[in-house]
Parts: structure tokens; sequence; C-alpha cells
């Protein structure tokens, strides 16, 4: 088994109200973060960090800012890049690299005010990577801004397609609408695997990660907010983390959702196709320690203007400041596979997970989808389980038992024994001797003209 590639994060959003002033000693703002309970990562041993904002003069004022390690310990030498998103542009930038570590003590961040604003608020995001560069620049963001590249979840005519997967076709790809077409559809794919400015993790506690450690998948408020089951769902995790408005979000799924299905799921709201094949590098993929990483803590007991994100304890000290900080995230992509199954997602369990969080486009393709697998070992399941609900295998499934009777019945075998209990089974079996009465009557005018000697 090769090593899985981590990379580390520390990530310090920064909203607060703007600084007015150039001049001394009011162009200064100061903010203190400290660990509750659950340090952000053993072999950095940071109990507390501190953000010192100032805005030095004149007409083109720039916001400089100073990151201070913890006291009586050094900068981590892991990281390697300082990164800065400015929330109003969406953009990252890459200030300093694995040179500026020099400085122990601390590191200073300096750029225009005007790029620090959005709206009247200060708004960007510090991130400290032990890479040497951003694994993908959040210049994707604007995407979400527009609604026509967001679908809804009402249905849409449906187109198919067919790919290859181990030298077989299986229709592990379809697209309902055109609307997304390239190069949107292929941003939408770098998006939903974009490590930068993805907010919410889902964490599937019986999944692990070759490590051993549980595997969680993220994805974007944004996208989620359109579909109503996913916002409430990432809704209800923000107030059971203490009403916190901003920073990740962490979603526990319930086990009877895989994090296969729910990445089918996810690739499908990104870019409205289907896809049954799936690769770790495809999303933002991540594992961690449950015991240690996320504990949950209460916010009454601590000081009224404190926030509890993941576990960390963050503390304004100049109201209405804030500071949302993000702990050390390992991304795992490589050895990952074994997450996915290796013939692709199940139809039908992509169907029960759309259907679980009312995705009905995503649904009827699941279907169709079904109806291109049918054979003599589940036509007859696939028509008490779908039938009633859909025509698509309703039609399909009587179809291939007419066409087959022969052989689902040689030897004595019953296929609809096991379902005798069920109540529908009288109906299904009477609409497939209807059915299969409809044959025969087309099948003896084709030969009472030919026979008739």
């Amino acid at each position: 088994m090769g090593q899985v590639d981590l990379v580390e994060e520390l990530t310090l959003r920064i909203q607060c109200d703007p600084i007015v002033s150039s001049t001394a000693p009011f162009n200064t703002k100061s903010l203190t973060t400290k660990t509750g309970g659950a340090a952000l990562h053993d072999s950095y041993n940071t109990p507390q960090w501190q953000v010192v904002l100032t805005r030095v003069g004149g007409n083109g004022d720039s916001l400089d800012i100073q990151l201070r390690s913890p006291s009586h310990s050094r900068l981590p030498t892991n990281f390697r890049s300082v990164n800065v998103i400015y929330h109003q542009r969406h953009l990252a930038s890459v200030l300093l690299n694995e040179s500026a570590f020099s400085n122990w003590g601390e590191l200073k961040l300096s750029f225009p005010v005007e790029k620090a604003l959005n709206g009247e608020r200060y708004e960007f995001d510090i991130i400290l990577s032990t890479q040497h560069q951003p694994t993908e620049s959040p210049k994707l963001a604007p995407l979400l801004s527009s609604p026509s590249l967001l679908r809804s979840s009402s249905a849409s005519n449906s187109k198919k397609y067919k790919s290859t997967l181990g030298g077989k076709d299986h229709p592990s790809s379809y697209s309902p609408s055109s609307r997304l077409l390239d190069p949107t559809q292929s941003m939408m794919k770098m998006f939903l695997r974009d490590r930068r400015s993805v907010d919410v993790q889902f964490l599937f506690e019986t999944e692990f990660t070759p490590s051993g450690r549980v595997a969680a998948l993220w994805a974007h408020r944004l996208v989620l907010s359109r579909y109503p089951a996913l916002d409430a769902l990432v809704r209800n995790a923000e107030s059971c983390e203490n009403g916190c408005e901003f920073g990740p979000v962490t979603v526990r799924m319930p086990h009877s959702i895989s994090l296969a299905a729910f990445s089918g799921l996810l690739y499908y709201l990104y870019t409205d196709k289907v896809q049954l094949s799936m690769r770790p590098d495809m999303f933002a993929l991540s594992q961690i320690d449950l015991d240690s990483t996320y504990a949950m803590h209460d916010c009454a007991q601590f000081n009224s203007n404190a926030v509890i994100v993941d576990g960390l304890y963050l503390v304004d000290t100049m109201p209405p400041c804030e500071v949302i900080c993000k702990p050390l995230v390992d991304w795992c992509v490589k050895d990952a596979e074994s997450l996915w199954p290796t013939k692709g997602i199940p139809c039908r369990e992509l169907h029960s997970t759309a259907k679980h969080f009312g995705i009905t486009d995503l649904q009827e393709l699941c279907l169709e989808g079904m109806v291109e697998s049918i054979d003599a070992l589940n036509v007859v399941e696939m028509l008490f389980e779908f039938g009633g609900s859909s025509v698509t295998v309703r039609e399909a499934g009587l179809s291939f038992v007419n066409k087959n009777l022969a052989v689902m019945f040689a030897e004595g075998r019953d296929p609809f024994l096991r379902f005798r209990e069920r109540e529908e089974c009288y109906v299904i079996m009477v609409e497939v001797m209807r059915s299969f009465t409809k044959q025969l009557k087309v099948a003896s005018h084709g030969t009472g003209g030919s026979g008739g000697h």
C-alpha cells in the first residue's frame, strides 16, 4: 500500500468591520484564537494564534497583517506557503512561499485595503499550507453566483450516453440537460474538488481510508442550498454547532448512505451528469480522527463573544470582529480507490440516495440506467420494487418477462414465488398475463396469413 498523499492547512477567516482611521493608535485591530478542548494538531502544539490588522495611510491605503505564532513556540516548519482568498473577487493570492518562513516568530502580509473589503466589511481568508502552491485556485467561485449555472432539482428532458468500464458498455454517464456545456461543466468538475473553497464536510463514520481514519467528503453550501433536503441537512448541522453561520460545517451522514452513492449524487448536482465510475481525485476528500478532532463544546460555558467551530475556541477581543478558524485538514487522494466499488456505483443505490434527498430528475435517470441492466435474475425484483412508480421500468420489465418466459420458468422454476405474499403480486401477475396475451395475438395475426393453407 502506497503512502496517502496528505495536505495540511490552517485557515483563518477574517470577517470584521473595517478600520476607518489610518492614524495610530486607532488604525489597529487585534484578534486571538485559542483551542478549546481539541488541539489543532499534535505536531504543531499551537494553543493560540494572534492576527493583528493595521491600516497604513495615504490615498492608496494598504492593510498590513501580522500573523503571530503561539506563545513559547515557533511557526511550524511544515508550512510552505501562505495564501489569501479575497471574498469580494473569489480570487486566491499566493503572498509568500517557503523562503518567507525564516522569521519564526511571525509572518507579515500586506495588500490594498480595497481587496480586503467585501461590501462594507473586511472579508478574506488566510491559509497556511504545507503545499508550495494552492491545490486549486478558487477563481472558479464566481460560477456559483450565476443562477443559470446551478440547476434546480426539477425534472428535465434527458439524453443518454454510454461509457466503457472494464471492457463493457455500462450506462454510467447520462446528461439530463444541455444547459451546462463545456467549458462550464469542466470548471464545475474542478470546483467540486477545489479544497480552498469547500465549506461543508460530510462524515461517513463507517467508511475508512487506507490509513484507518474516517472518510469525509467536502462540498459547498451554495450548491447544496438549492436542494431543500440538503439545505435542511446543512442548516441542522449549523444549529448543532452552536449556531455558527461561518466556517466549515460538519454533517454526520446516516449509515444507510454510502460515500460512493453520495459522491455520485454530488457529481450530478455539480455537473448535471450521472457518473457511476469514480476516482478519489474527482472530489475534495479528507480523513479525520473523530476522537481527537471534532469535540463539541457548549458556547455558554465560555466568553459570550466566543464562537466554537469544529472544536476551536475563538475569542473576539474587539467586537464585532470575528475570526473563524478551520482545523488542519488531512486531504487524501492516493490509495483511496477502495472507498468506491470497483465496478462502479450500482444504479439502484444511487437511485435510493437520490430519492432520500428528493433529487427527482436523478431518480429518473437512475431508473433508465436500471432498465439497461435488466436480466432474468433481477427483472421480477425490479418490477416489484420500481414497476409501481415507474412506467419505464414496468414496460421494460413486462416486455423482458414475456420474451423470456421459457427461460424464467424452465424446469418448474417460479420467479414470482418469493413475492407471493406481497399485495401487488396479483396485480403484477395479471399485467404479465395481459402483456403475454397481447403478444400472442400479435404473433397469431402474423402467422395466420401465411399459415392458412
